[in-house]
């Protein structure tokens, strides 16, 4: 690997690794997963301090990250937040919000930790949509840190969760932690949605903001983040505003350029927390953009699982805590907003680390085309595109009514080799250089 300055910006170059494992499994007629049908936009990010990334000295914990030209990129360098130790975890992130109105409708979009084992298969319904990897598949196969997820369930600020039950559940897969194509995060390991990755390390995603302004490669402004409690500058950066020092405040950096000073948007105790409490994923929302926690904000959050105000709340979820999303609203105690078994959540251990969200009307149309769908060639559904594909292939381009009630199980969206959204004659040949490995 290697670290190149382009534009002030640190690039960390890893294309020969990763581009050698992800040659090998195409010569090994290993096929592609699809990417999303409308990819969502990459966010900005950092990883934890136990990430290989951090570990190799590629990036900091306290660093602002994106992607451009498929290499991870420092976009904030952390001391531009003021955060002055390179020990220092950037904990998690989030933008104003101010335009989200209190009726609007989203799906949650989340990261976990390591540690996370998720606790339910795949959504039927999710399977039938051609979008079948969710939290549990992708930590059985052990890259599940570096990857981000929807929650399948709308939600506003004034209803928790619509459409439960009827409209299908559970989670589903948006972004990969390496390269499936769209927007990925270009982490450690360089795997695909159905990969088996094993014990190796991974890089963890532990904070997702707001889109970097690529088009005018400028930093992001507005930039709402908390801090690990283990953070060196956490003490001084607290006792600039009379605080103890709690990884539960939320700081905020108009422009972080250098010039701008990092100030508290809201202390522990304004989220009715305490400083004790360790906050590790965020979104803000500001609703009057003035950065000051008042009347009319509130903030989505999740806390980290050893946190002792999650002793306190109602309804929190007992074997894994740290698997709820709470929510503050302005003079209210904080509550559950969507508890972990929303996001295929049960384990012990089971932790979300990352929040952000995007708005959707129909959370079955948002799934499908946001979710990473199923093994380009991989029409017989036995979880490899071969030569025992030939067959199925040839019925479902010929006669789909008869595919579906041969393969009534399978996805026929999965004949789309060539990604042109279509199942046609015009997929042969990528069909062919999918199953031979050509």
């Amino acid at each position: 690997m290697d670290i190149r300055i382009i534009d002030g910006r640190a690039r960390c170059g890893r294309g020969r690794a990763a581009g050698a494992w992800a040659l090998a499994l195409v010569s090994a007629g290993v096929a592609l997963a699809m990417p999303p049908i409308v990819p969502l936009p990459l966010p900005t990010f950092s990883v934890d301090p136990d990430s290989p990334a951090v570990l190799v000295g590629l990036v900091e914990p306290r660093d602002i990250l994106t992607v451009e030209d498929g290499e991870l990129t420092v976009l904030v360098p952390g001391q531009m937040l003021g955060l002055m130790s390179p020990a220092d975890d950037l904990d998690s992130l989030s933008g104003s919000n101010s335009w989200l109105q209190s009726g609007d409708t989203f799906m949650l979009l989340f990261t976990v930790t390591r540690d996370t084992l998720g606790q339910a298969p795949a959504d039927q319904v999710l399977i039938d949509l051609g979008v079948p990897y969710n939290v549990t598949d992708q930590a059985a196969r052990g890259q599940a840190a570096g990857d981000q997820f929807a929650a399948i369930g709308l939600r506003s600020l004034i209803v928790k969760r619509s459409g439960a039950g009827t409209r299908g559940s559970g989670t589903t897969l948006v972004r990969n932690n390496y390269d499936e194509g769209g927007t990925d995060f270009s982490c450690t390991p360089p795997t695909h949605a159905y990969d088996q990755a094993g014990a190796v390390p991974q890089d963890d995603v532990n904070a997702t903001g707001e889109p970097a302004p690529a088009a005018t490669r400028e930093r992001p402004g507005n930039v709402y983040f908390t801090i690990g409690a283990a953070s060196p500058t956490l003490p001084a950066l607290s006792a600039m505003y009379g605080q103890p020092p709690s990884g539960a405040h939320i700081f905020f950096n108009a422009y972080p350029d250098g010039l701008t000073e990092t100030q508290l948007y809201a202390s522990a105790t304004e989220l009715g927390l305490l400083p004790t409490d360790d906050i590790d994923a965020l979104i803000v929302l500001d609703a009057n953009n003035n950065a000051y926690f008042d009347l009319g904000d509130a903030a989505l959050f999740s806390l980290k699982p050893n946190s002792p105000s999650l002793g306190l709340i109602t309804n929190v979820t007992a074997a894994c805590p740290g698997g709820d999303v709470l929510i503050t609203r302005f003079g209210q105690a904080p509550e559950v907003f969507a508890p972990a078994v929303d996001f295929d959540l049960g384990s012990p251990g089971d932790n979300i680390n990352g929040l952000h969200f995007t708005p959707c009307s129909d959370e079955l149309i948002c799934a499908r085309e946001h979710g990473i769908r199923s093994i380009r060639g991989d029409l017989n559904c036995d979880g490899v595109a071969d030569v025992f594909d030939i067959d199925a292939f040839v019925l479902a381009i010929t006669n789909p009514t008869t595919y579906h009630l041969v393969f009534p199980d399978c996805n026929i969206e999965s004949g789309d080799c060539n990604q042109d959204m279509a199942i046609d004659v015009f997929d042969i040949d990528m069909f062919v250089a999918i199953i031979t490995g050509t």
